[in-house]
């Protein structure tokens, strides 16, 4: 009996695999042996550590001395209890020490130059075939680079960042490299910051650090924001929210999507009560200096205007596109207390800065940093009171147009310190001013 020893730095699965081989065969069979160990052995060009017993099987079924059967191989469905791979007759087989298996017979001596010879071929096709399973050493790490990027380069805010299908490559200290995909990063101690599946917001970075802990070894990924561009070339971050997707900011244009100019009044407190459908746009006190945070306020004339005061691709709200929103929001828990059986959303719809104190309820002044969960990063941006020819409520109150009118009223949508709702609302005053927020068509 011969027994060839693949070296131990090479893998057979399972640990206690083993084979006989029939050496009047072994030419016919090499093919099926050679296409076996290939299957069989190979697992992602590595091996784990056992043995490969080659043994001869004789030709005549006496030669063999009754001891055990066995009864299963995880190789090869082998019928009528046959653990022989060659062989016609029936195998008995006894285990012997150390959980490898052996035929006790009487040894052909004839046939072991033949059984050495392919042994030798077996061995050095698995050598050739398969690669070394060297253990990875993470403090031979000097260097890492992206190789491929995420899928995923682009977001809205309030998506979660999506890593898969990244692949970096490690550049060791042996001068040879090792790519590793994204869903291996854990057995190289491979992470990011953000984390993967982190909720992108407004305060989130467009840089993704990918660092190897054991050496310090850091590259970098960038990612971008989805934005829209309005006609007078000011642009606006986009947050996604459900199904949806929002301008965050208020608008800020003085033009249709057109190209048409849309007027203001001089001084900004001019009485415009007897104008027939007054279409006007000004910044908050007549002040351009709030224009950059807080967006201009329109009459909802311009909001009705078919020639669309939003960017291209985006639209003024209708009232259902509020509701929509506001039953997103209550029915995923973003009330402030988590509840989901009332409008408690202020807090969430509103941004944590710029509102005025106000402790009395939970609305947007009361622990402003725990406002905007949503994403919304709605601002109290106050309104024009065309009656009283004043602007009023800035810090303390907002509200946003929609197209929809409502016996002689707009429509529109508030969130305010004095309450705790993010509410519609459908006593709104055509000839007043209010900031616009578009929605994706």
């Amino acid at each position: 009996m011969f027994i060839a020893t693949v070296p131990t730095r090479f893998v057979l699965k399972p640990p206690d695999s083993f084979f006989y081989i029939n050496v009047k065969r072994s030419v016919k069979l090499s093919h099926r042996i050679s296409q076996m160990l290939r299957n069989s052995l190979c697992e992602d060009n590595t091996f784990r550590k056992a043995r490969i017993f080659f043994i001869t099987c004789p030709f005549y079924e006496n030669d063999w001395h009754q001891t055990e059967v066995i009864d299963k191989t995880s190789w090869y469905n082998l019928k009528n209890s046959r653990c022989c791979l060659a062989c016609d007759q029936i195998c008995n087989c006894s285990k012997a020490t150390g959980g490898y298996y052996q035929h006790d017979y009487l040894t052909n001596m004839k046939k072991v130059n033949l059984l050495f010879a392919l042994a030798i071929v077996l061995t050095a096709f698995v050598m050739t075939n398969c690669s070394k399973n060297e253990p990875f050493d993470p403090t031979s790490v000097v260097g890492i680079s992206i190789s491929t990027p995420p899928t995923k380069a682009a977001y809205y805010e309030g998506e979660d960042l999506d890593l898969s299908g990244m692949i970096v490559e490690l550049q060791l200290n042996n001068s040879s490299t090792k790519k590793v995909s994204f869903k291996d990063f854990d057995g190289y101690d491979l992470t990011t910051e953000p984390e993967n599946g982190t909720r992108l917001t407004k305060e989130s970075s467009n840089t993704i650090t990918i660092k190897q802990n054991d050496t310090g070894q850091t590259t970098a990924q960038n990612i971008t924001f989805n934005t829209v561009t309005d006609i007078d070339g000011n642009v606006y971050r986009l947050v996604k929210i459900g199904d949806q997707v929002w301008m965050r900011e208020n608008l800020k244009t003085t033009k249709f999507q057109n190209g048409d100019v849309i007027g203001t009044t001089n001084p900004a407190t001019l009485d415009i009560s007897g104008e027939t459908e007054p279409e006007y746009e000004w910044a908050y006190n007549g002040d351009e200096s709030n224009v950059d945070t807080y967006g201009r306020l329109y009459t909802q004339y311009v909001a009705m205007d078919s020639r669309n005061v939003c960017p291209e691709g985006f639209r003024v709200p209708q009232g259902r596109d509020f509701s929509t929103l506001i039953s997103y929001l209550q029915s995923n828990g973003y009330n402030y207390d988590k509840s989901t059986d009332a409008n408690k959303l202020g807090k969430a719809i509103a941004a944590k800065t710029n509102w005025d104190s106000y402790t009395y309820l939970e609305g947007p002044g009361n622990n402003p940093e725990t406002n905007n969960s949503s994403g919304f990063t709605g601002l109290p941006s106050g309104d024009r009171i065309n009656s009283d020819k004043i602007f009023l409520g800035m810090g303390g109150l907002t509200y946003w147009w929609t197209v929809d009118v409502r016996n002689g009223a707009g429509v529109g949508f508030r969130v305010q310190n004095v309450s705790e709702e993010a509410e519609i609302i459908f006593d709104g005053d055509v000839n007043s001013a209010a900031p616009i927020r578009c929605i994706k068509e």
